[in-house]
Order: structure tokens, then C-alpha cells, then sequence
């Protein structure tokens, strides 16, 4: 009974050691995507990637008539 218990622990002991780390590419390849989102210009960058690419943004705007 002790022997899993003891295995259990040495496992959860080895997976706290390990953390996940970025790569340059992969850290900057998220900022990029980051920056994008907040100033609004990512939608612009996967027009160009994919042309095709449909407007999902349904943007209503309110008129005057009541």
C-alpha cells in the first residue's frame, strides 16, 4: 500500500519540477497576435491570409427612428 502511494508522490514531485517554457519564435508569435487583438488589426492580417474569409461581425447601428 505504500509503495503506490510513494510512486504517486515521486511522480507528482517530477511534474512540478517541469515547466512549460516558450520558445523565442512561439513567445513572439503570441505578442504579435496579442498587439493585434488590442489595436484591432488582426482581422486585416487574416483577410490577407485568407481572402475568402467571411464577415462575421454583424455591426448594427442604431438609428434616429423611433
Amino acid at each position: 500500500m505504500l509503495r503506490p502511494l510513494s510512486h504517486a508522490r515521486e511522480s507528482l514531485q517530477h511534474n512540478q519540477k517541469q515547466q512549460m517554457q516558450w520558445s523565442r519564435i512561439g513567445a513572439h508569435l503570441l505578442l504579435q497576435t496579442r498587439t493585434q487583438t488590442l489595436d484591432g488589426s488582426l482581422r486585416s492580417t487574416f483577410r490577407q491570409w485568407y481572402p475568402g474569409m467571411a464577415n462575421d461581425n454583424h455591426e448594427h447601428r442604431e438609428t434616429g427612428a423611433a
